[in-house]
């Protein structure tokens, strides 16, 4: 964690940010999809970026805030929003509108972290992302940056399954779709119980920290490049 801010403040400033990017990521989704045709998200409420209206108690607030406190050596935090629903059969071209339907919310996550990124470059120096506002940025120019490269995980639920699903040839769509029940599993073993056990046995086996961190910091090295923001690493 950065030394300009305590744990506390640290905190709220990814809370806050995951907030934000959640719900976008989630808005999006359904928005993309009420543009295909599909009204259902509009009849459940989701054309909306009201954190209330995609946010879950459980998913959202009291599993990342119980895993954040557990002796892990992993970084990795887990946790998950209403799923928007959606039916694909209310679209013109199910198969390819579902694509882009799943595509939607990491990109928006991206473009989100490249207009934070935008703002602090610009605000730099006249020397105004200083304190508070240089936490901001940096907590959501990393936070939508991480949500989007997990999201794009090519494994059921997440969007990248979903994509895979939707390039995949019907046959093997099929199967690939009966990975979908494991999927969490998959992950919560993956980038969770797996660091868990091995830093219990000594090993420290930590795929975030191995593939996922370090994509998500040469992404946002990439747009420090270009916009000439100073990102704080927070996380």
């Amino acid at each position: 964690m950065s030394g300009e801010f305590s744990q506390a403040v640290v905190i709220l400033l990814i809370a806050g940010a995951a907030i934000v990017a959640i719900t976008m990521h989630e808005a999006a989704h359904g928005f993309v999809a009420a543009r295909l045709g599909d009204p259902t998200p509009a009849e459940h409420g989701r054309l909306s970026i009201n954190p209330l209206r995609h946010l879950d108690l459980v998913g959202t607030l009291i599993v990342p805030a119980a895993i954040l406190f557990l002796p892990t050596p992993s970084r990795f935090i887990f946790g998950w929003a209403k799923p928007v629903p959606i039916d694909p059969l209310k679209m013109g071209r199910p198969r390819r509108d579902m694509l882009l339907v799943a595509a939607a919310g990491p990109l928006t996550n991206i473009v989100l972290a490249i207009g934070f990124a935008l703002l602090q470059g610009l605000v730099e120096p006249v020397g105004l992302a200083e304190g508070i506002v240089a936490g901001v940025c940096s907590a959501m120019i990393f936070v939508n940056v991480l949500i989007a490269l997990f999201n794009l995980i090519p494994l059921l639920p997440l969007d990248g399954g979903q994509v895979v699903l939707h390039l995949l040839p019907e046959r093997l769509a099929w199967r690939y779709k009966q990975l979908e029940p494991y999927g969490f599993a998959i992950i919560l073993g993956v980038f969770f119980l797996l660091p868990l056990v091995s830093g219990w046995l000594g090993a420290a086996i930590d795929p975030f920290d191995a593939v996922i961190r370090p994509l998500a910091d040469g992404l946002v090295r990439h747009f420090e490049a270009v916009t000439g923001a100073s990102v704080i690493r927070l996380w």
